[in-house]
């Protein structure tokens, strides 16, 4: 249990480390991840050792059952609020920059990731030839656009 303890520990220094240094750095999100796997192997060691003594006490265990619903629900939802969040950034950015290929690509992953959230491109053959179609339309407007602008230089 101690060795959980001081790894769970050391994970949470990497990540506020990694967070006070650069927090817009790609290992920000690994280094969360890899503390939110030792916060789950080490709240399941807790779990484990405790559990006589949480047969032993009711409203504890009702506090975990909701703890768990709350947990489940928010990682369930995390790809929508996802989507919405890269939404309105990409408003902000397109009202404040204006409409660009570099400023639309925004609005492609969003359309993209809720034409892939919703399902239909798994059992619908039309939704899944329109993403395939929209997908390379965007593509060779954004990097014929780049083109004529490199060529010009």
């Amino acid at each position: 249990m101690a060795v959980c303890i001081f790894v769970f520990f050391v994970s949470v220094c990497i990540f506020a480390g990694i967070m006070l240094h650069d927090s817009r750095a790609l290992w920000s999100g690994a280094s969360f991840l890899i503390m939110m796997m030792c916060l789950a192997i080490f709240s399941l060691f807790a779990l484990y050792k405790f559990s006589e003594w949480l047969e032993a006490h009711d409203l504890v265990i009702g506090i975990l059952n909701v703890m768990f619903v709350l947990a489940v629900g928010g990682v369930a939802l995390f790809p929508v609020a996802l989507i919405l969040v890269f939404f309105i950034e990409g408003v902000r950015v397109i009202r404040h920059e204006g409409i660009k290929p570099t400023n639309l690509d925004i609005v492609n992953v969003v359309f993209c990731s809720a034409m892939y959230l919703s399902g239909g491109l798994t059992s619908n053959w039309k939704l899944r030839k329109e993403y395939i179609r929209y997908n390379a339309l965007y593509n060779y407007k954004f990097h014929s656009s780049n083109l004529t602008k490199s060529r010009k230089c």
